[in-house]
């Protein structure tokens, strides 16, 4: 996701926006249920040079960092926590300092972000300029579902995520993103798939 963002007009600051709560926590438990095997953990991924289980470290720290800064937006401070250009070395660096239990430590983390969500159009600070908390949920919910791809990919087998939650994410990416061909599509998993390098 280090596509640009689009200057297309206020979706920023204004807006009805649902933030796709069940969505997250669904897939969430599908994801932690692959996380846990033993076959998955070990198998080296696409997303290389990274196993299973280091993956699943990466998702972990994603969503720390969404809870820190959440908190910081919280506090009055909207500052980008790094540059619009800087997410893979952002990624790199939590990975490299992260030394929990991937899983558990995953799922603290999300359902930490989860609980803390009450208005979906709450401003977070973001490296594409503060946005709604609901977009932000929303690219949560695309980590676990493409990165979930990520980790049945490593062992030969498919990943199709729980009905609606592709759905439940065009309109942020097609807000944040110069993306016409996810607005557009009648098949929007394969569609993320194909954006992400990942078909």
């Amino acid at each position: 996701m280090d596509d640009p963002a689009t200057d297309q007009s206020n979706w920023r600051t204004t807006g009805d926006w649902t933030t796709p709560t069940t969505h997250l926590a669904v897939e969430l438990e599908l994801f932690l249920a692959t996380a846990h095997r033993p076959d998955v953990t070990v198998a080296p991924t696409r997303c290389e040079p990274w196993t299973g289980d280091q993956v699943v470290a990466h998702v972990a720290a994603t969503f720390e960092r969404f809870n820190e800064m959440l908190a910081q937006s919280r506090s009055g401070d909207l500052t980008a926590p790094f540059g619009p250009d800087a997410l893979n070395e952002a990624n790199q660096a939590a990975f490299e300092s992260f030394s929990q239990n991937a899983p558990n430590a995953c799922e603290r983390a999300v359902r930490t972000f989860l609980g803390l969500i009450d208005d979906p159009n709450e401003l977070i600070a973001h490296q594409l300029g503060p946005i709604p908390v609901a977009v932000q949920a929303g690219f949560g919910l695309s980590e676990l579902m493409l990165h979930h791809h990520d980790l049945l990919s490593a062992v030969d087998e498919v990943y199709r995520p729980s009905p609606g939650a592709p759905e439940a994410v065009v309109r942020g990416w097609t807000s944040a993103f110069d993306l016409p061909q996810l607005a557009q599509t009648t098949n929007v998993w394969n569609t993320l798939l194909d954006i992400t390098d990942r078909s």
